[in-house]
């Protein structure tokens, strides 16, 4: 039978300069993608608009991308918190949580 995954659904993910920190996901399929490096205590964070992810799930679009932040992850005063998230009941998959308004990302303090 072998395993419950076939590896040649496998996608690649988007391409990163530093380690791969992790991704969050709105409903309108906006994502940030969180990237690190320990060396200098650097950590970056890029939204990645619905449009520049394709079908395949790689970002040939990667130049739609923008940074977000970039910043040391020591610097606790301007430190700008967490990213608030809210839980679909339906398909029990955390989203984060925009403003209704003008899709601007909801922040908890740190």
């Amino acid at each position: 039978e072998g395993p419950p995954f076939a590896i040649e659904s496998r996608r690649p993910g988007p391409r990163t300069e530093l380690r791969y920190g992790g991704q969050s996901a709105c409903k309108d399929g906006t994502r940030l993608l969180s990237e690190w490096r320990w060396k200098d205590r650097r950590f970056k964070t890029w939204v990645l608009p619905a449009s520049a992810v394709d079908s395949e799930g790689d970002t040939p679009g990667a130049e739609k991308r923008w940074l977000l932040w970039d910043r040391s992850f020591e610097d606790r005063y301007n430190d700008p918190g967490s990213f608030q998230t809210i839980l679909d009941p339906e398909t029990r998959q955390s989203f984060l949580q925009q403003r209704e308004s003008d899709g601007a990302f909801l922040l908890l303090g740190s």
